[in-house]
């Protein structure tokens, strides 16, 4: 027989847990090099991907409908 997920979390016991954020420090996240290289690699692989396709005349409009828009457009756009 199936138990109510309410009973299903009783069940559990997280009266210790208590909900903060994570601990981190610097070493954590990579560096600045790292990161601007693999986004660049990201780039020019996601335009290599529709080269000599029907796709490539759209590959720009493509790659920046994947940036997160900031509220600004994109570059050479008002």
């Amino acid at each position: 027989m199936y138990d109510s997920f309410i009973d299903q979390l009783n069940g559990l016991d997280l009266s210790g847990l208590s909900i903060r954020p994570a601990p981190f420090n610097e070493t954590d996240f990579p560096c600045e090099d790292a990161i601007e290289q693999t986004l660049a690699a990201v780039w020019s692989d996601l335009f290599a991907m529709f080269s000599d396709t029907a796709l490539e005349a759209d590959a720009e409009d493509i790659a920046w409908g994947m940036v997160p828009q900031v509220g600004s457009a994109r570059p050479g756009q008002r």
